[in-house]
């Protein structure tokens, strides 16, 4: 039973994003808005606030007052279900999960969840057939390849059936069904086997020439391959085939931007097109963090520094907590002079990845021009200590002690 419990715990993980957004306050979760009264919206805090906590039965007494308050709310089915398969009682779940798909609740999610009640209900053959229902409905605007492997890791994981069992088993049933391919294809790119997986997944597109997600993961794998331009020509495929695939546009912005060896092409057509494809990418999902990351080191590269800065901006907006996306700003703000906001951010970026050696450098540095000799020796200290082979933190870490020295004598 303890299998089971972690099972639907770790899918609560992978598909709370679906009922609650970032806390910013220009954003509110979607389960909230679909509440229609101010009682039902009280209700679900509550309940909301319980379950985080993991008071179930607190939280599903809460919830089910804003159910018969406002009962087509479909994200309130969802989230019962949520806790009914927390409390290990998974018919009930699954009457609430069914309930939240016929009021039109994402479907994704939805049968990811079905698959793990079904799953502790001891029907396993209902739960896989949940489960490549919630792979067949990850919509292009997402991110497929990911999502498809974190259920296959959550589902192998916590039932200890291995997917590729499964799917030879469903592939033997049903040879022209290009999904079980697909999934397979994924399967062997977790197993780190490229060629298993170009091969599995140009299946796919013999069977189903307008399967775009086959297109992109092959792709990936060319890039991860160093193959660019040919990676570059299935995203393109994919892209044709759905134009509204952001995940497509920003691999293919990766792709022309940078070299097989990781470093960027220079100011030619190849880096206006890698832009126009991050553009495209936030066009369609306007969060999209590393799109927008990307998309403000190109800017800097090039040298637009303020237009390197508003975006970067807007990337921290997107996600607070990623690292990446502080740092840069920080280094933004510094290449501007403007020294106090990039301490401000690069501090933020050293709380998030306290072990990145860069960031300890680039706020040593920022310290260096604040003429804050202190902060600026333990900045490179820990950067030194973090990387002993970099020269650059060595002779800063020597240069700032000097001066903390001449400073100390005055």
């Amino acid at each position: 039973m303890k299998i089971k419990i972690i099972f639907v715990f770790i899918f609560f993980l992978l598909s709370i994003s679906y009922i609650f957004a970032n806390d910013n306050a220009s954003k509110s979760s979607k389960l909230l808005e679909l509440a229609t009264t101010e009682q039902e919206t009280t209700e679900l805090k509550k309940g909301m606030t319980a379950f985080v906590r993991l008071d179930l039965d607190t939280a599903l007494a809460a919830f089910q007052k804003a159910l018969a308050i406002n009962p087509q709310n479909p994200a309130t089915n969802y989230i019962i279900g949520n806790v009914y398969s927390v409390k290990e009682m998974p018919k009930q779940a699954i009457a609430s999960y069914k309930k939240a798909l016929e009021l039109g609740f994402v479907k994704t999610a939805t049968y990811f969840a079905l698959a793990a009640s079904y799953y502790a209900d001891n029907d396993p053959k209902t739960a896989f057939d949940n489960f490549l229902k919630a792979v067949d409905t990850v919509p292009v605007t997402d991110f497929p390849e990911v999502k498809t492997k974190d259920y296959i890791e959550s589902w192998e994981k916590n039932t200890h059936t291995k997917v590729e069992t499964l799917i030879w088993e469903a592939i033997a049933k049903d040879p022209k069904n290009p999904l079980l391919y697909y999934i397979q294809g994924i399967d062997y790119v977790l197993k780190a086997d490229p060629t298993g997986a170009l091969t599995t997944l140009q299946k796919v597109i013999d069977i189903d020439p307008k399967y775009s997600k086959a297109y992109c993961s092959m792709g990936l794998i060319y890039l991860n391959n160093g193959l660019h331009q040919k990676a570059v020509d299935y995203f393109n495929q994919a892209i044709a085939i759905s134009p509204d695939f952001a995940v497509a546009y920003y691999d293919k912005g990766v792709a022309l931007e940078y070299n097989k060896d990781g470093i960027r092409k220079g100011e030619g057509a190849k880096l206006q097109e890698a832009i126009e494809a991050y553009k495209k990418a936030i066009e369609l999902i306007p969060d999209y963090t590393w799109a927008r990351i990307n998309l403000s080191t190109v800017y800097a590269y090039l040298g637009m520094k303020e237009d390197a800065l508003e975006e970067g901006k807007k990337a921290v907006a997107s996600d607070p907590r990623d690292s990446k996306a502080q740092e840069l700003l920080g280094n933004y703000y510094a290449a501007l002079e403007k020294y106090d906001d990039a301490a401000e951010h690069l501090k933020i970026a050293v709380d998030l990845a306290p072990d990145n050696s860069s960031v300890h450098y680039n706020l040593a540095r920022v310290y260096w021009f604040k003429k804050d000799w202190q902060n600026c020796v333990k900045e490179y200290q820990y950067a030194l200590n973090r990387d002993p082979n970099d020269k650059d933190a060595e002779n800063g870490l020597k240069q700032a002690r000097q001066k903390l020295l001449e400073e100390e004598k005055k």
